[in-house]
């Protein structure tokens, strides 16, 4: 669903969509409007796709683990700074790695790994 909100955007245009989650059907150019999520997910995935040249899903699950990748960083410097001690935050980390929400949600194209990241930025800050 991110992905098709994603292309909406690269080949209409933020001018057609608003910059808001749109469905447009190629064929009709029927528009069907998806208010129930902020479009941040999809308007990533579209300068994801426009800067590869790729609209792929590996390179939509690659934003998404690239999130999940930056969150892992930041829990390692806030386990750290808590800790004092590398190895425990290491292992934090691996353990953070290999809970389902991670693991699962981590790769998944939705805004579970967003969300996880910027959660842990607040509180990095």
């Amino acid at each position: 669903m991110q992905t098709t909100l994603a292309l909406s955007h690269l080949r209409y245009g933020l001018g057609e969509t608003r910059a808001h989650n749109v469905f447009i059907d190629r064929r009709t150019g029927a528009r069907q409007w998806y208010t129930h999520h902020p479009p941040g997910v999809p308007l990533m995935l579209a300068d994801a796709f426009g800067l590869t040249g790729d609209e792929s899903l590996a390179t939509a699950r690659g934003v998404m683990i690239a999130f999940s990748l930056g969150t892992l960083v930041l829990m390692f410097w806030i386990l750290s700074f808590l800790f004092n001690d590398e190895s425990l935050a290491l292992t934090g980390c691996f353990i953070m790695a290999t809970l389902p929400m991670q693991s699962f949600f981590g790769r998944m194209v939705n805004y579970e790994a967003p969300t996880l990241f910027f959660a842990c930025l607040q509180l990095a800050a």
